[in-house]
């Protein structure tokens, strides 16, 4: 019961969540409350335009994960040490470029600040500046 059951919701067939991962209650609420859909929390930003992590249709969701690597997107988790790393939480990089990979900053002519916001603590690889955690199911 709920304001949400006044809205008729049958042609509703998916649920995005953005800004940080869904917490497990979010996920509760959503499939008690709301409507038995696809609940996709995803994960990029408008620096990249685009989805590390993100929602896929023919896949299982899992509370409170999100469901897969964006395509194109060489995702990892770092540990302290700058190894990969699953099951445990550590640092979100990309290993490679990806489609929608910005080039540069504004008003950095000699790539200093692009350098040091992304790419100052692994060489070559882009860290996201965000913690996140590889489960065993990828």
């Amino acid at each position: 019961p709920g304001v949400l059951h006044e809205f008729d919701l049958s042609s509703l067939r998916c649920i995005m969540s953005t800004g940080s991962p869904a917490t497990v209650n979010t996920f509760d609420f959503i499939y008690k409350s709301v409507a038995n859909v696809q609940f996709a929390s995803i994960s990029g930003g408008t620096d990249l335009n685009g989805c590390f992590a993100l929602g896929c249709p023919v896949l299982p969701v899992y509370s409170p994960e999100l469901q897969c690597r964006g395509l194109g997107m060489k995702v990892k988790v770092y540990n302290e040490q700058g190894k990969e790393c699953v099951g445990q939480t550590g640092e979100l990089v990309c290993e490679a470029a990806f489609p929608s990979m910005p080039l540069f900053f504004w008003n950095d002519p000699d790539g200093t600040r692009y350098h040091d916001a992304y790419f100052g603590t692994y060489k070559g690889i882009w860290r996201h500046g965000d913690f996140a955690e590889l489960t065993p199911r990828g």
